[in-house]
């Protein structure tokens, strides 16, 4: 097998199976993901489920602060007794309408609780967020900046302090809300916020009992926060082997439960985000066993791979197969064409010694011998020359992907076309043509005058087949510089401009009823154009230049012979 055809076989197994390949993890990626999407969805739904749990444990500490921002007295010991009483309270303060704190204040009666607070929460006065509706209309809920805790805004004189203290103890006591008409956790006038302090994220909860009222706050304390939470959760993922962790802001686990350990920097197979107060934290959920990660399967691999296999050996066996009909057809036309060389030599002989003795009897008969006899010798002499002409197609034909050089001789073209028209006026005026001829390219040039007198025959060939009726045929020739070319036209039917490109192929013959009654072989006009190629010249159709039939222009690269 030539190396050529060893590369073309490799390619026609090889690139299907490479295709294969490549579908066939494709499928089975898309599938793994397919397999994680909804394995991260049961993952999701599980976190959704332990998100709920979180969101009613934080909802029933909201209703716990809620009642306990109820202060009936709000006076600074009744207040410390309330923390003191109160798990989820570590501090709880009041600010007046005008922005400054009712409790706790500093002083020398000040506790070292109540001092820390405002330590703590420096960063949320400093930056200016106030609690609650301010203003008549109750519509600024966040404008200003809430006066310092040193109460810099406050009166100085202790009398006018407590006359200012009592006034807002009576207006906090002007519309007293009981424990069993809690507002539910949608009011507006009650809220949450979250602040970093120390080693983790802090919450205050507030509530204003009525519109440009006092605000209550309480900081809540942040074990009692963490344990009730952590209280409401399961001991167990539930699904399957993992972990679920509930982590801080930092990424850092605040409590996790289930058999499996995360390694440091490994990816959550699945993450939510709690709701507020606590957006700043995260549902996390890890697992050993990841079903849209890592490399495919042995298993995966194992029956991609056979599958692979038997399909390589399917198309190698189909190669092969194609490869021996192949072979056994090419070698059968060859002994074909071989069986038809051989033959077509073994005719030129015959054929040969036939002209010659049908040209001597035709000289040796009398003028006035009977008509009847000479005819019949120029029949024969000419089926003779057309027989030749055949056998000449035929093995030129067979030649043609042989490299055959052609030989260029010194010889004139006018010479050649006069010569080939006399062979053929008697066949042509038979048909009912008149020949013309108008030739311009006296002189010698180099050329191939066989090769030349094979495309005329051709030429002249069809002209009689097939242009018979337009009853004339005119042969021009003309130079154009080095090269030379050729007119061979006719007034027959022509060839339609759709089929001209075809008329070239070998083989090809127009089916209409102009040519079914036509016998020829459908090389011809083939072999002419590639002797017309091999000679530096092209031979192509155009319109005849009166309108009906059609011309052959047939060009050859012929300089001319220097003398």
């Amino acid at each position: 097998m030539r190396p050529r055809l060893v590369i073309v076989f490799l390619l026609l197994v090889l690139t299907p199976l490479a295709l294969l390949a490549w579908l066939g993890v494709k499928s089975a990626k898309d599938e793994r993901r397919q397999v994680s999407e909804r394995f991260r969805q049961v993952f999701d739904g599980q976190l959704a489920d332990i998100e709920t749990l979180i969101g009613k444990s934080v909802g029933e500490l909201e209703r716990q602060l809620y009642a306990t921002s109820d202060i009936r007295i709000p006076t600074a010991e009744n207040i410390r007794k309330i923390i003191r009483r109160e798990r989820l309270a570590r501090q709880i303060f009041i600010v007046g309408a005008d922005g400054g704190f009712l409790h706790p204040l500093i002083s020398e009666k000040s506790t070292r609780q109540e001092r820390e607070f405002f330590e703590r929460t420096r960063s949320i006065w400093d930056s200016g967020v106030r609690f609650g509706e301010r203003g008549e209309a109750g519509k600024d809920r966040s404008a200003g900046k809430v006066a310092q805790y040193s109460q810099t805004r406050r009166p100085t004189d202790p009398v006018q302090q407590f006359n200012l203290q009592q006034a807002e103890v009576q207006t906090l006591n002007a519309a007293p809300i009981s424990r069993q008409e809690l507002a539910p956790l949608s009011d507006p006038a009650s809220g949450w916020h979250s602040w970093f302090w120390g080693d983790g994220l802090n919450l205050l909860y507030w509530r204003q009992p009525f519109p440009g009222g006092p605000v209550v706050g309480i900081e809540v304390e942040r074990m009692v926060l963490l344990s009730d939470i952590v209280a409401a959760l399961p001991t167990e993922t539930g699904i399957g082997s993992g972990r679920m962790v509930l982590a801080d802001a930092r990424g850092k686990p605040i409590y996790q439960w289930g058999d499996y350990e995360q390694g440091d920097g490994e990816l959550p197979l699945a993450e939510r985000r709690l709701g507020a107060p606590l957006e700043m934290w995260r549902l996390r959920y890890f697992s050993k066993n990841n079903p849209g990660s890592g490399p495919l399967r042995a298993g995966t691999l194992t029956g991609l791979f056979g599958g692979l296999t038997a399909a390589g050996a399917a198309l190698l066996g189909l190669a092969m197969y194609f490869y021996r009909e192949n072979s056994r057809e090419m070698r059968a036309a060859e002994q074909k064409v071989s069986f038809v060389n051989q033959v077509s030599h073994e005719l030129r002989t015959p054929l040969t010694n036939i002209r010659l003795y049908a040209e001597l009897a035709g000289e040796k008969i009398e003028q006035d011998a009977d008509p009847g006899l000479r005819k019949c010798l120029g029949i024969v002499s000419a089926e003779s020359n057309r027989l030749g002409r055949l056998i000449g197609n035929v093995l030129t034909f067979a030649k043609r992907d042989r490299d055959t050089a052609l030989r260029l001789a010194a010889g004139d073209v006018d010479e050649v076309i006069k010569s080939t028209v006399e062979h053929f006026r008697p066949a042509l005026e038979n048909a009912g043509m008149e020949v013309r001829i108008a030739l311009s390219c006296a002189g010698d040039c180099k050329l191939d005058a066989d090769a030349l007198e094979q495309i005329l025959a051709n030429l002249f060939s069809n002209a009689e087949k097939y242009a018979s009726s337009g009853e004339l045929l005119f042969v021009s020739s003309c130079r154009r510089g080095q090269n030379t070319e050729i007119r061979v036209e006719d007034r027959g039917p022509g060839v339609a401009k759709a089929f001209r490109k075809h008329v070239f192929e070998a083989f090809a013959r127009l089916g209409d009823e102009l040519t079914e009654a036509v016998s020829g072989t459908g090389i011809g006009l083939s072999i002419a154009r590639d002797l017309a190629r091999q000679h530096g010249g092209d031979l192509r159709i155009e319109d005849s230049k009166e309108g009906k039939g059609c011309c052959f222009v047939l060009s050859l690269a012929a300089p001319e012979v220097e003398s």
